[in-house]
């Protein structure tokens, strides 16, 4: 059994598509001229742990190993992953899911709240018996979304799993009006 978690997404927002559409869209031409690449929420990553198939759809990733698949899924893992929250979803990307990318040892996670305008930006590191953990790095708010700067990380390895791929990041994340100015959401929506 895939173990892949269905939810009904019908009722959600257009600002939770905007979100993850600004986000590849900047890395993305970022990433043209690197063996990187950035998906939206249409890629499927399947891991086995123990005897038990997982398959997740993060709302974004970055995979520098795009060949490592099977079929429409990735078997590797990404090395940055970001989940937009819905209400349907919240619950799942915090806990569950959350733990499939601790497990696979993904470098960072990104838990994006566009309703309460917040990022939490989540680096893996491990703990005195080494094992991953992932650890509140820094929560971007509207008070500080000034430190939010979207540009490549270091590669100071040269093994491509290990490399960072990005440090904290800002522009993708339109803070967006209350719905009351269709002028300014569409000129939002073209960025």
């Amino acid at each position: 059994m895939h173990n892949l978690q269905l939810t009904d997404m019908a009722g959600a927002y257009i600002e939770h598509s905007m979100v993850i559409t600004n986000f590849t869209n900047m890395v993305g031409n970022q990433l043209k001229n690197s063996m990187c690449r950035v998906f939206p929420d249409n890629v499927q990553y399947t891991w086995w742990f123990e005897d038990e198939k997982k398959t997740v759809i993060p709302d974004a990733s970055i995979n520098c190993q795009v060949r490592s698949r099977r079929g429409n899924a990735f078997v590797n893992a990404p090395q940055f992953v970001m989940e937009v929250l819905s209400d349907s979803t919240e619950r799942y990307d915090r806990t569950e899911k959350k733990d499939i990318y601790r497990k696979e040892e993904i470098n960072e996670y990104w838990i994006v709240n566009w309703q309460k305008k917040e990022v939490e930006i989540y680096n893996l590191d491990y703990d005195e018996n080494q094992e991953p953990q992932y650890y509140l790095f820094r929560k971007i708010t509207e008070e500080n979304k000034d430190e939010l700067n979207l540009s490549p990380g270091q590669n100071n390895s040269k093994n491509p799993k290990k490399a960072r791929v990005y440090r904290i990041s800002r522009h993708f994340l339109k803070w967006y009006p209350d719905g009351k100015n269709k002028q300014k959401m569409e000129r939002l929506a073209t960025h």
